[in-house]
């Protein structure tokens, strides 16, 4: 009896050894497939503390990733605002000089007798602006000035009194003006005629 009970406890001895041995084991291997970022193999005891690391792995790397995605969305998002603002910033800055600035130009008053039928004399006495665009066209018109003067005044000369009856003879008028003054002109346009100024009698 009291040899089988000591085989009994070498027999206890040996499997506690073999458990611990194979624990150490575990161990090992979960330290090794941790450091080569592996998820660690469940070790038998230990279920409650160990077996949670990969479930609790992933969360990480999902709100890791929700993070990284958001935060590439949110510079985009800077990188096209900033562009926006950059664009109107831009546009703030053009150079006056090249902005399109309409320019009112007061011609000298023309007089003028009208060619009527028979012995019936009546004159016309009015002021034209020019319409102008920009600088450069009044630029080019104050150049052209004597001829522009000139080319109207023998057109007016040629008007009748019936020319001039009524709002559609006072826009027939514009138009050939009009006409006239940018057939005159090389590099610009004249962009309308106004009469300031304009007595029949």
């Amino acid at each position: 009896m009291a040899e089988e009970k000591v085989e009994g406890q070498e027999e206890t001895k040996k499997t506690k050894k073999e458990l611990k041995a194979e624990k150490a084991a575990a161990k090992a291997a979960a330290k090794a497939a941790k450091d080569s970022g592996e998820a660690a193999p469940a070790v038998e005891g230990e279920e409650g503390a160990e077996g949670a690391t990969p479930k609790k792995s992933k969360k990480k790397l999902i709100i890791i990733a929700a993070l990284v995605v958001v935060l590439l969305g949110g510079g985009a998002a800077g990188v096209i605002l900033s562009g926006a603002l950059k664009g109107s910033e831009e546009h703030k800055e053009v150079d006056p000089s090249l902005v399109q600035k309409t320019i009112y130009f007061d011609m000298d008053e023309f007089l003028v007798n009208l060619n009527n039928p028979g012995n019936q004399v009546s004159f016309l006495k009015t002021v034209i602006t020019l319409e102008v665009p920009n600088q450069a066209v009044m630029t080019e018109i104050t150049d052209g000035m004597p001829k522009i003067r000139d080319t109207f005044q023998v057109y007016l000369r040629e008007m009748r009194n019936s020319d001039l009856q009524g709002s559609a003879g006072l826009q027939r008028l514009r138009a050939e003006l009009l006409l006239r003054v940018n057939s005159i002109l090389e590099k610009g346009k004249v962009t309308n005629i106004l009469f300031k100024e304009i007595i029949v009698q």
